[in-house]
């Protein structure tokens, strides 16, 4: 007996449906072993967590160790052209004027509308900047932008306001609307500019001003100067307010002077003597003169490329002959992280709400290679670069470092479910979702630091690219034990030395490179 005809035409149809239904229970299978294995590492971060610490504060300082030379290391030069990987960035789109860059580095923004408010361009200081963008995307941003903008409508000649954005403490910007004449045309011409110089110090904290007890004038953004308190040996600042000791000045003829310029990543370490620019000066008087080269630590825990562009005065005022940037990860954490969680399309939005999806592939619910080297230059890169020209006005040199990160086999479970978790709970990772994406980040970050490097040239330390450690070197995803800073240190005082004698810097008799 034939089957009927439409009873025929159904059956593949079921087959499909009972087949997506097979394939569901099987997702949701997954998942729940997934959200289980979370559960099971949650438990597990505070032991592992308090092993790492005891890394930290429990080893012997760095000289005192006998590190074992790293296998995946082979020396490269601190070549002004250095060659990485193909370029992420588009050459033409790199280069920014002396004269925007002057304007980011006095933190001036320009912007320009049309009589229906669209905006035609903008340039300048990157934060304010970037909140207008964000608004002219319909994202958050501050009310200001709405404000001046139906003013722009209502064809208003002259507006004056105020708005406050945050970097860990208050921004104030003073923004200005003005209407313009252009070849008969209606410009609207849109100026804001950074005014925290102007501002009362209790404006500059959300809460109240740090006592004396505590060693900020402006938490993440500068110490108090010759702070300490008796019995702490992990944090005293020097007359100028950094984690270093005393500074001749002016500077001794016959000196070259560094300067180390980051965040936390610059200043860490169990001692003043322990950090690693005080290291890495004990290992360069082992090749040079006795006090013939000067590292100075001027990192502040916290602080992000925008503050060190703010204060970068300071750095200047203590006469350096190259200013030594290592950082970032303040940058695309805790500021960048949340706009790219923003910015990407519902569909990843949605996706980031699976455990499978997220482990597995999370940089992937990011915004695009591209994208977001793109906005790495627009930010970041930008503030560096207006660094590098205010340093080059003063005769001073300014190189850049690519960023370490940890490096796990495919068998280190334990030290990636740490990581996951160090993530969320310190580095705000729910923007960059997971250790894996924050290293596919950094490696974005690193390679427009590179192409912008070798565009511009910038004198490029190709950290990273010779740093290939794991758990034993870094406490967290991007700060080092004892361990950690030996190896960095090695790498640093070759990249050093090799700059060194390329300006003509020799070693001293019969102290040569290891």
């Amino acid at each position: 007996m034939e089957d009927h005809p439409a009873k025929s035409r159904r059956h593949p149809v079921m087959r499909v449906l009972i087949a997506l239904e097979w394939l569901f229970v099987l997702w949701l299978a997954l998942e729940s072993v997934e959200a289980g294995r979370s559960f099971i590492a949650e438990r597990a971060y505070q032991d592992y967590n308090y092993q790492q610490n005891l890394k930290v504060y429990g080893m012997a300082p760095a000289e005192e160790q006998d590190v074992k030379a790293n296998p995946f290391i082979g020396r490269q030069e601190a070549s002004v052209l250095w060659e990485g990987k193909e370029s992420i960035l588009d050459a033409a789109a790199i280069t920014i004027p002396g004269d925007v860059l002057e304007m980011v580095f006095q933190g001036k923004m320009r912007a320009l509308f049309d009589k229906e408010g669209h905006l035609l361009e903008s340039c300048g200081e990157p934060l304010i900047e970037q909140d207008l963008l964000r608004h002219m995307h319909g994202l958050q941003a501050d009310a200001v932008w709405g404000k001046l903008l139906q003013a722009v409508r209502d064809d208003e000649e002259y507006l004056e306001a105020r708005c406050t954005l945050t970097l860990g403490t208050p921004v104030h910007y003073a923004v200005s609307l003005k209407k313009m004449e252009d070849a008969g045309a209606k410009r609207f011409e849109v100026v804001a500019q950074d005014i925290n110089d102007q501002m009362p110090l209790e404006a500059l904290h959300y809460g109240e001003v740090p006592g004396p007890d505590s060693p900020w004038e402006i938490m993440f953004y500068r110490y108090k100067k010759n702070w300490s308190v008796p019995d702490n040996t992990l944090l005293q600042t020097n007359e100028f307010g950094f984690r270093d000791h005393a500074i001749a000045m002016p500077k001794p003829e016959g000196v070259y002077r560094i300067v180390c310029i980051g965040g936390s990543t610059t200043e860490e370490g169990n001692t003043t003597d322990a950090t690693y620019p005080k290291i890495v000066e004990r290992k360069l008087a082992e090749r040079f003169s006795e006090g013939q080269i000067e590292v100075i630590n001027a990192g502040t825990c916290g602080t992000n490329t925008y503050n060190m562009r703010r204060r970068f005065a300071d750095f200047l005022a203590l006469q350096p002959d190259l200013i030594l940037f290592y950082g970032g990860v303040n940058d695309t954490t805790h500021l960048h992280s949340q706009f790219w969680l923003e910015s990407v399309p519902g569909w990843k939005k949605w996706a980031r709400r699976s455990f499978i999806l997220k482990r597995y592939f999370g940089f992937h619910l990011l915004p695009g290679a591209e994208e977001l080297s793109g906005y790495m230059r627009d930010t970041t890169y930008r503030n560096l670069l207006a660094m590098r020209h205010a340093a080059r006005k003063h005769g001073v040199e300014m190189a850049w470092c690519s960023f370490a990160y940890p490096t796990l086999h495919w068998y280190d479970m334990r030290a990636k479910n740490y990581y996951d978790i160090n993530m969320r709970d310190v580095w705000h990772g729910q923007g960059l979702i997971n250790f894996r994406a924050y290293c596919r980040v950094t490696d974005v970050f690193n390679q427009t630091g590179r192409d912008i490097a070798q565009k511009e040239g910038v004198p490029w330390f190709p950290v990273a690219e010779q740093f290939h450690a794991g758990p034993d070197h870094f406490f967290d995803i991007c700060h080092m034990t004892p361990q950690g800073l030996a190896l960095k240190t090695d790498i640093f005082a070759d990249l050093i030395t090799d700059y060194l004698e390329k300006q003509g810097w020799l070693h001293s008799p019969g102290k040569d490179v290891p």
